[in-house]
């Protein structure tokens, strides 16, 4: 399925940042923590957190592959400026993605007469998965079932593709 929305986030912001939802996704854009891997008087990061709605759930293997546009703007004026274009695999094992941007490299289209008032972030989602394999209608296994391997671990009932199982075992 192909997903493509828009949200704004509060640039700069120290608030706990909003969840919004895009293609069964929950996508934030924060700002409010310190990232340890830039100079933040040069250099401002937002992290893109992208997770499945069900993410609580361990029994969940997910992958969304998405690409995107940042955007800063200023209200009053309309302008706005897009500074940096991005794709990433969001999955089980990295749910972040940290966007840099030099200040300077946008700053001369911004001044004091004209501030930076919003970022947004536009999202496309290029493609994704979600299986949860205690479904027995998961799609990781075949439609017609015949090749679905039921089994336990700890406290819970999961199903696999045979085929799956067989490239491991």
């Amino acid at each position: 399925m192909f997903y493509r929305s828009a949200f704004r986030y509060g640039y700069g912001s120290k608030k706990n940042p909003e969840v919004h939802e895009i293609g069964g996704f929950e996508w934030i854009a924060d700002e409010s923590r310190e990232c340890p891997q830039v100079d933040n008087k040069s250099f401002r990061c937002t992290i893109l957190t992208c997770r499945p709605k069900n993410e609580n759930k361990k029994t969940v293997l997910w992958s969304c592959l998405a690409k995107g546009i940042h955007v800063l703007g200023n209200m009053e004026t309309n302008v706005e400026v897009a500074f940096h274009m991005w794709q990433n695999l969001f999955n089980n094992g990295c749910s972040t993605f940290h966007v840099h941007r030099e200040q300077a490299k946008y700053s001369s289209a911004f001044d004091a007469s004209c501030p930076v008032s919003y970022g947004e972030v536009q999202i496309e989602i290029v493609t994704s998965t979600c299986a949860d394999l205690t479904d027995s209608n998961n799609p990781l296994i075949d439609e017609d079932r015949i090749g679905a391997a039921h089994f336990k671990v700890g406290d819970e009932h999961l199903w696999l593709s045979k085929r799956l199982i067989r490239l491991f075992f």
